[in-house]
């Protein structure tokens, strides 16, 4: 009999996980509220729970009977695949307490000051009126945001008491716990670092720059590898591994957002356990030639990474672009100019029946995989990307 997996959701970021799973012999049982998601199509056998409620996804993995679990693309779904895993004894995760001290914003935050960790200091907050109360001496700018949400969600900037009072409460209300925190701004490049840890150290690592879209604080385009990394990677290192023998991290992966200042000094936002969205792997696989999507998936999966390559070497200038539709309708094709088609290695789109775009910041049609042979060319491209793609709608 197969090995039965569940996998807490199937929308389009999880597509590459349960590809993988599939790949790998498993029988994959997706789960979420959404039964129309698209990752779906890909799984065995899909089951209708709510991925952020764990004990919803707990009944689902006894109910089915699932022999290992395997996270999905977000932060909840984490939390409940380590809550599954550490109440059914499945392995592959880290303590559910652990867990939470990184996929929630306050509880890092806390943990980052225990172990004098490079991130921008932070406050947390339960309550409204403390929020609003403590803004009014504070030194600004600052960021305000929900503990629990991702993809730069219910985040603000605040230069003033004045903006400060409506970004605290749009982040309780955008908050499930209605917790947030309060942190200094830190001006800067954003830049991601997502490393392979085996016995508590860091194996290799690939790194780039984000950009961001129509969303100030949600990454649209990365771009690899990251600027001024050869100064970042030794507090980058020495951070994630503090993090991962702190918590106990299982081994895996340990991703990190982080924003590098003018002195270049890495500021990190956040670290998670969980792999990103937007195929993020697709580029990292190429740049190191290794195969990150099997690793991660077998790390959750309790089997053995312990011959994951040491010190990979990014190749070329690598990264992926998620297409932004300038205007709401539905799309039926999409066209690249030359320029930028000779450097694109693979995409993934959604055209089949046309894609209809609703809400510009959120709803893209497709991705596309890059690889530059050179910076300069990538960069001159990547800052005029809009003029190398033609939307055609309906």
């Amino acid at each position: 009999m197969m090995t039965k997996i569940l996998i807490p959701n199937g929308s389009f970021h999880d597509i590459p996980i349960i590809k993988k799973a599939k790949d790998l012999g498993y029988y994959v049982i997706t789960s979420g509220a959404a039964p129309d998601a698209i990752g779906h199509t890909y799984s065995d056998e899909y089951v209708y729970a709510d991925f952020s409620d764990k004990y919803a996804i707990l009944q689902v993995a006894k109910d089915k009977q699932i022999d290992k679990v395997c996270s999905n693309c977000n932060d909840f779904g984490y939390l409940s695949s380590c809550y599954i895993a550490e109440q059914l004894g499945l392995g592959g995760h880290e303590s559910y307490t652990s867990a939470r001290k990184l996929h929630k914003k306050d509880e890092f935050k806390i943990l980052a000051e225990e172990l004098k960790l490079s991130t921008p200091p932070a406050v947390g907050f339960t309550n409204m009126e403390d929020a609003l109360l403590w803004v009014k001496s504070v030194e600004y700018p600052i960021m305000v945001k929900p503990t629990d949400l991702g993809a730069g969600q219910g985040i603000t900037f605040a230069a003033t008491e004045a903006e400060a009072e409506p970004a605290i409460k749009n982040a309780f209300e955008k908050s499930k716990a209605k917790r947030i925190v309060i942190e200094k701004y830190i001006k800067g490049t954003n830049h991601s670092f997502n490393a392979f840890v085996v016995d508590g150290k860091v194996r290799s690592y690939y790194s780039d720059n984000e950009y961001m879209g129509y969303s100030r604080y949600r990454v649209s385009t990365s771009a690899g590898p990251a600027d001024g990394i050869e100064k970042a990677v030794e507090i980058l290192i020495s951070d994630t591994e503090k993090v991962t023998n702190k918590l106990g991290i299982k081994d895996g992966l340990m991703h990190s957002q982080y924003i590098m200042d003018a002195e270049g000094r890495p500021w990190i936002i956040e670290i998670t356990r969980r792999m990103s969205g937007d195929w993020y792997p697709y580029p990292e696989m190429r740049a190191t030639r290794t195969d990150w999507m099997e690793y991660i998936v077998k790390t959750q999966l309790g089997e053995d990474v312990s011959d994951f390559p040491k010190g990979l070497k990014q190749q070329g200038y690598t990264g992926r672009h998620c297409l932004n539709a300038r205007k709401q309708g539905v799309i039926k094709n999409v066209r690249f100019k030359a320029e930028l088609e000779k450097y694109i290695f693979d995409s993934v789109m959604w055209l089949d029946s046309g894609f209809r775009v609703n809400n510009l910041e959120k709803d893209y049609p497709g991705i596309i995989f890059f690889d530059f042979d050179d910076k300069e060319k990538m960069m001159h491209i990547l800052e005029n990307i809009d003029e190398y793609i033609e939307f055609e709608y309906v």
